[in-house]
């Protein structure tokens, strides 16, 4: 028997988790929603069937991105992490209005308007057209492409905060602007 209340928790976790991990962590993004809707008073309805229900393989934004339902032993998220993310922020955590998305396209939406967006990818095609750095030749395979521009994904980013992570992005436009 386990006299530790936090030692019990935590076994209980991981029986939960080992379990079914999809179904863990959907539970646990509907707890964390069902929080955030209460701290901010948005409405809240969502239950783990529904949940699972529009729960995806591939992020609908970023299609390569596989979503990482199983967490290994690191805690915490990476930018393959699935996250609900609310369509129209006012309306709040409802059937119909949220989505499974990666935690790499929820950090972009929320961090910025469509318009500045808009004028980041303006931006990004402007110098694609200008200078052929990070467009791919027509003579080159989609690995050497990856190669001459110092491709990187998700997985070989786990661990970076988002300011780390824009940073690095910087860097490597940078680069290619020399």
């Amino acid at each position: 028997m386990i006299t530790d209340k936090a030692q019990y928790l935590k076994n209980w976790h991981k029986k939960r988790m080992a379990a079914d991990p999809i179904e863990y962590k959907l539970d646990i993004m509907v707890r964390g929603a069902k929080n955030r809707a209460r701290v901010k008073k948005l409405k809240f309805n969502l239950d783990v069937p529904y949940v699972r229900t529009i729960a995806k393989t591939y992020c609908p934004y970023f299609p390569e991105i596989a979503l990482m339902y199983k967490t290994d032993k690191r805690k915490g998220w990476n930018l393959s992490s699935p996250s609900l993310d609310r369509i129209i922020p006012g309306s709040g955590y409802v059937k119909g209005n949220v989505e499974i998305i990666s935690m790499k396209a929820n950090l972009i939406k929320s961090s910025a308007a469509s318009r500045d967006l808009y004028r980041v990818a303006d931006r990004l095609y402007e110098f694609e057209r200008d200078s052929e750095v990070l467009s791919i030749l027509p003579s080159e395979s989609l690995d050497e492409y990856k190669q001459r521009v110092g491709y990187y994904n998700p997985t070989n980013l786990v661990g970076y905060s988002y300011t780390r992570f824009l940073r690095f992005v910087n860097n490597k436009i940078l680069r290619g602007l020399k």
